[in-house]
Formats: C-alpha cells, structure tokens, sequence
C-alpha cells in the first residue's frame, strides 16, 4: 500500500468509528485495499453486527469491534505481498505502525 492508500483506509475507518454505527461496507473497502485476508470467523462475525448502532452495544463489546475490525483489516492474514515486502520485522512493524496510528487518530488506548 503507498502512503494515499493507508491514509484512505485509516480516514474511512476513523470515520466509521466515529459515526453512530458500525459498517462492514467500509471493512470491504478497506480489505480491497490493504489485500489483507480475514479470519472467516471474525469476519462473520462483524458482518452479523452491519448497521448497529453503537450505542446499542455495551462498551466491552464495542472496544471488542474494534479491536477485532483492526485485526481483520490489517490482521496477521495481511498480503506482504501487496507491499512487496518480505515476511520481516519491517513489515510486522509497519502493520503495528499503522494500527498505532488509527487507535492514536481515534484517542483510543
């Protein structure tokens, strides 16, 4: 991904959380774009909750959303291939890198 398309993916989920509900129609763009592959579970998962409000959810679960929206985009099934990039601690790091910076862009922990 160059840097335009990170920040693509980081806006677009930023403004997810911050509206009043959770979208997996902005989790399919983002993957579209980070060429992750999500964990099929989790993925269904979230596909279950599409258009619930967050104020519906209590708030262990909504940080749970999070979380596992986080993982999914940008998860261990990421495609380094996609970045040319090798299997390394510089890809390891720059996906951490980028999870740092949406959860920095949010005020979250």
């Amino acid at each position: 991904m160059n840097e335009f398309e990170t920040e693509a993916v980081l806006t677009s989920l930023k403004d997810m959380f911050k509206s009043s509900h959770f979208s997996i129609c902005t989790v399919d763009k983002c993957l579209t774009l980070t060429n992750a592959i999500p964990n099929d579970r989790d993925y269904k998962a979230l596909s279950a909750i599409h258009c619930v409000n967050w104020s519906e959810m209590n708030p262990k679960f909504r940080q749970t959303v999070f979380d596992k929206t986080l993982e999914v985009v940008f998860g261990e099934g990421f495609d380094l291939s996609a970045l040319d990039m090798i299997y390394s601690d510089e890809s390891k790091n720059y996906v951490m890198d980028t999870r740092n910076k949406l959860k920095k862009l949010l005020n979250l922990k």
